[in-house]
């Protein structure tokens, strides 16, 4: 990486008054001494607050804070830099007999740091152009200050508003601020602090210290924890507690200083507090220690060690050895006095800046107060400093109580997503999540109530930046170095796909708390490490420049690339983001490309999300087709259509790309059940010559759209060949699959059921093989389906349920419908009408959010069987002929027809007289399509429609019709199709012709068993006791009546009861039990009222 660095400074730019004049009537050797020791102090006044002077122009300078190293407040620290510079000049003055005056700006902003034309390290950027203005536009002997620098030193400073200034060369004006002086320090507040030193989330802690008081068992109690973790507000709530209960308790508060490492810095603060001034520090020490000599001379002592000013001759008695010797015993007395007299609490801030004399002196305190009268509590942050105590560490906050601290300073409550948002980002540290709250404030990216953010931040606020460097500029180089390139991976990041050198740097920002193991990986086997907040990944990623950016993504792109074989398409996806990040759209847009085309496999929601990304940065073809996809496998088929339609568009692509383009048409031209457009859509753009795998797709389209226009033995020719002959490779074992698998529902539709069910079975298998979530899902379903044509009821419905799992945790809202539509059409079969229904209801409401007219006859037909199922018939009537409407555009005549003959049973059942009509309608339409009349679909459907003519004529009492009609189409029931059917029929028969009655209620009753439907055992049991009853035979008939009761013990769906009910009360009449006849008469009645189904009775 280059040795430059993205910074975040506080620029200082000064310039004297009066000098031109003054050099004017000077000589040049001494306008050069003149200003040697002027600068001189300036660049002490600059560099002991943690400065760096970057140069001298003439009679302005340039100063630094926060490079090359970074503090937590540099932004103060140039203000007080600032006016100690017009201190000085003050001061030079009066002592030269001069008239200078110094105008200084400051302000706060991203520079690029580092060499130009030489070794030496700068200040580039917008930011010190606004400093150097300031300056200018200041009065002499003003600091004039940005609004970001009012911000961040703001309690620590005294400010004027200067208003809108405007700067030479910038079009919007800039808010100023003149710094008018500092504000005294206090141990009491830190930079550090906010939202009015509230705590939060610091219960458990407190009341520890609160302990340790009462109890007076410890002597020393160290709280440590990271900058802006609470441990000042902890300690400051502890102090306003100690002296709310009053005792005559002394408590005394000192902070040490970053800037200034004094000796026993916190100690003169403490002092000049209690004094009142330095000067009057000996005299508040004797008070302290009592009348005599050795309590004066230890005063003196102590005010030395301070650096404190004493008479010439009480100092000159004290020599260097005594100095040394006595100084520590007159502080261990004066402590033993304070602590004798009442009880004291010390409380030493920020212990890590402290000089090492500041750390023994709070040692030999400690050992020196009586026991239980004293308590000292020292802030410290971690580090290898061993401390004499018990150390309270401040763990992060609870997401409850970062909510809370946001909440605060927001004065409004936050939405889940918010609090969630603040508590990542901050990480449980309560200063950057109020920092961080005020920034989204400020920054407009709030709104709503609750609060909820409206984007994301695109930088770190000011305030937090000095914070967060100044812990990685506390490190080493290559600790530095190897968070940076870390920073580049995001939050989480893995050792092994860094820079090679970077190993002791991790080490070290391990023991240093800035980054952790992360538990979970992308990368399977690989170890991952993680920021300690997100906030650090951020700060350190912000140094890095644009360039050395760019080479750290490609480097950790080339990476993970090779990797996405074991590690699956989230490290492609990581990769794609690196890419982009590199400057390097179009590989992004690959990468995301082929996420788009793995993830349509298993997880459609994934793959749009990837597609949108992959047109983003290259809105080609490609990008397109993924996209179309994506958008087709959730059912969004007008998006789809768009993208289609956008891909084709494209005159440069490949005859691939044509293709790809060309059946995503196929596939939403043939869901929307335009089926002609969908064959015209293969024919134009895929050829099969592109290659087998695309000849495989091509004769699959064409076999789905074929079976759909009726010609189905043309369909199933389409999907003879295989092509074994092409080479192995994933692309043609999916399209080979897919062939396969349109085979097999050709073969359904051909009623070859154990055919189809091999090939689904095949389908399915080269799906698991190829790791096809997708595939694996479709073919379970298909197989399912096949299985319960089968009659295997049970092992069904377990499929369907296994496909449905599959298809709800994908999310193809088109496989979640045909799921739902399949599983309702066997629950109905199991008699479970109010199971079927739910799911059925599911499945019509997802196909009206698709659009399009696939699925939604099978919906119509099997919701409106679970209605009738459940005595609905008139809700029943309503579903099919809402399905007959928007069945009448579709080429596929199947469903429509099966929906006008469901319709006209339900009407016969309702004894309404229009059921002739729509017999005579469909009869019509079999008469004019030839072809699906020869297919075997359209001859069960017709099948059926000849069983209710059969039930038509005879309500009609045309006998001879119903006899021939029976005899053309029980032949079609009685090979299996539909026992039940068969079982209807031969009851017919019995009633047609009452000579063979009891023949063909025998035949009925078998045809009834092996349909294992107890509702139409128990009707045909009923019907045929009649037949007994009537040919003189009443102990069988009785039998036959006991037999239809014991059978239709399970049956609960309303219109089936009627049936039975309506059948038995017919074999009592004719057994010659009239009550027992009219109790079941009385029944019948109340359920036809309440069905509807009147036409179902006897």
């Amino acid at each position: 990486m280059s040795s430059s660095e993205r910074r975040t400074v506080a620029v200082l730019f000064s310039d004297l008054s009066g000098f031109t004049a003054l050099s004017e009537e000077m000589d040049p050797e001494d306008v050069r001494d003149l200003m040697d020791a002027l600068f001189a102090r300036f660049r002490k006044a600059i560099e002991v607050r943690g400065g760096t002077v970057d140069k001298f122009i003439g009679d302005a300078v340039m100063a630094v804070f926060g490079a090359p190293v970074a503090h937590e407040d540099d932004s103060l620290r140039a203000v007080r830099a600032a006016l100690a510079m017009q201190r000085e000049i003050e001061s030079f003055n009066r002592e030269r007999g001069i008239t200078l005056r110094l105008r200084v700006g400051v302000n706060l902003g991203e520079v690029l740091w580092g060499g130009v034309g030489g070794d030496r390290a700068t200040a580039m950027g917008d930011a010190v152009n606004v400093a150097q203005r300031l300056e200018a536009a200041a009065p002499p002997g003003a600091v004039l200050v940005s609004d970001t620098v009012r911000v961040a030193a703001s309690g620590f400073a005294q400010f004027r508003d200067a208003g809108e200034i405007a700067l030479k060369g910038r079009k919007e004006p800039v808010r100023a601020h003149e710094a008018t002086s500092e504000q005294a320090g206090s141990s009491e507040s830190s930079i550090l602090d906010g939202v009015g030193g509230a705590l939060y989330g610091r219960t458990d802690e407190l009341e520890r210290l609160e302990a340790a008081w009462a109890s007076g068992s410890s002597r020393v109690l160290v709280l440590e924890g990271d900058a802006g973790i609470g441990k000042s507000r902890l300690l400051a709530e502890f102090r306003r507690r100690v002296r709310a209960a009053g005792g005559g308790v002394a408590v005394f508060a000192g902070r040490a200083l970053q800037e200034s490492r004094l000796p026993l810095a916190p100690f003169a603060e403490i002092a000049r507090q209690a004094a009142g001034t330095p000067e009057n520090a000996t005299g508040w020490f004797a008070g302290v220690l009592g009348e005599g000599g050795v309590a004066a001379r230890h005063a003196d002592l102590m005010a030395l060690s301070l650096g404190f000013a004493i008479s010439k001759d009480r100092k000159a008695a004290i020599d260097g050895a005594a100095a040394r010797d006595e100084t520590l015993p007159a502080w261990r007395a004066w402590f033993w006095a304070l602590a004798t007299s009442r009880r004291v609490l010390l409380c030493i801030e920020d212990l890590h800046w402290a000089d090492s004399a500041t750390s023994s002196l709070v040692e030999a305190l400690a050992a020196a107060a009586p026991r239980g009268r004293a308590l000292i509590v020292a802030t410290t942050r971690p580090g290898d400093r061993p401390y004499v105590g018990d150390v309270v560490r401040l763990g992060e906050l609870t997401a409850a109580a970062v909510r809370s601290v946001a909440e605060a300073v927001l004065r409004e409550p936050l939405s889940d997503s918010l609090a969630d948002f603040m508590q990542r980002q901050s990480g449980g540290n309560p200063y950057y999540a109020e920092e961080l709250a005020r920034h989204l404030r400020c920054r407009g990216l709030l709104t709503g109530r609750p609060l909820d953010l409206v984007a994301s931040p695109d930088r770190l606020p000011e305030t937090l930046l000095g914070i967060l460097v100044s812990r990685i500029d506390a490190q080493s180089p290559a600790c530095h170095e190897a968070l940076k390139a870390a920073s580049v991976h995001g939050r989480v990041f893995w050792p092994s796909l860094l820079p090679p050198d970077s190993a002791a740097g991790l080490e070290e920002a391990r023991d240093a708390g800035l980054v952790f193991p992360s538990p979970a990986s992308v990368l399977p086997g690989e170890p991952v490490l993680q920021f300690r907040h997100a906030l650090l990944r951020d700060a350190a990623y912000g140094l890095l420049t644009r360039r050395d950016r760019a080479a750290l993504h490609r480097l950790v792109a080339e990476a993970l690339e090779p990797r996405a074989a074991d590690a699956g398409r989230g490290a492609l996806t990581l990769a794609a983001g690196h890419r982009e990040a590199a400057g390097e759209p179009l590989e992004a847009a690959r990468l995301y490309g082929a996420v788009a085309a793995e993830a349509a496999q298993s997880n459609p929601a994934e793959s749009l999300s990837a597609a949108r990304e992959a047109v983003r940065l290259d809105d080609g073809p490609a990008a397109r087709v993924h996209l179309g996809f994506a958008h087709f496998l959730l059912g969004d088929l007008e998006p789809a259509a768009r993208e289609a339609e956008a891909a084709m568009a494209f005159t440069g692509g490949t005859p691939a790309q044509r293709a790809s383009a060309s059946r995503l048409r196929a596939d939403v031209a043939l869901q929307a059940g335009r089926f002609e457009e969908a064959l015209q859509a293969v024919s134009d753009g895929i050829a099969p010559e592109i290659g087998p795998e695309w000849d495989l797709q091509r004769r699959a389209l064409r076999c789905r759209a074929l079976v759909s226009l009726g010609r189905t033995e043309e369909a199933l020719r389409e999907t003879d060949d295989e092509r074994q002959d092409a080479p192995p490779n994933r692309e043609t074992d999916l399209a080979r699959a897919l062939l396969l698998g349109e085979r097999g529902g050709t073969l359904m539709r051909l009623l070859r059921y154990e055919e189809a069910l091999a090939a689904h079975r095949r389908t399915r298998e080269i799906h698991l093989r190829l790791g096809n979530p997708l595939g694996v899902s479709t073919s379970a379903n298909n197989i399912a389906a096949a299985l319960m044509r089968l009659g295997l009821l049970e092992e069904a419905r377990m499929g369907f349920e296994e496909s449905l799992v599959s298809a709800r945790r994908m999310g193809t809202r088109h496989g979640i419908a045909t799921v739902l539509s399949n599983l309702g059409a066997i629950l109905n079969q199991l008699g479970r009408w109010t199971e079927a229904e739910e799911k059925l209801q599911e499945a019509r409401a997802i196909r009206a959010e698709m659009g399009g007219l696939v699925g939604v006859g099978a919906i119509a037909v099997n919701l409106a069987r679970s209605l009738a199922g459940q005595g609905r018939l008139a809700e029943s009537a309503a579903v099919l002929e809402e399905g007959r409407r928007q069945s009448a555009g579709m080429r596929d005549p199947l469903y429509w027809v099966r929906l006008t003959v469901q319709l006209a049973g339900i009407q016969l059942d309702r004894a309404e007289p229009d059921a002739g009509a729509l017999l005579d309608e469909v009869d019509r339409r079999f008469s004019g399509d030839a072809a699906f009349s020869a297919e075997p679909a359209g001859r069960a459907v017709r099948a059926t429609l000849l069983h209710h003519r059969v039930r038509h004529a005879m309500r009609e009492g045309r006998s001879e019709e119903a006899l021939a009609l029976i005899g053309q189409v029980l032949p079609e029931f009685e090979q299996g199709v539909s026992p039940a059917d068969a079982a209807e029929l031969r009851l017919s028969l019995a009633t047609l012709r009452p000579e063979r009655a009891l023949e063909e209620a025998a035949a009925a009753i078998a045809e009834a068993r092996s349909s294992g439907s107890a509702a139409v055992l128990a009707r045909v049991l009923a019907v045929v006791a009649g037949h007994f009853a009537r040919a003189g035979r009443p102990d069988q008939a009785i039998a036959s009546l006991a037999a239809s009761k014991e059978a239709a013990a399970p049956v609960e769906a309303a219109v089936e009861r009627l049936r039975i009910l309506s059948a038995q009360a017919d074999a009592h009449q004719a057994l010659g039990e009239p009550a027992a006849s009219a109790e079941l008469r009385r029944q019948v009645d109340a359920l036809a009222a309440a069905t509807g189904g009147h036409g179902l009775v006897n």
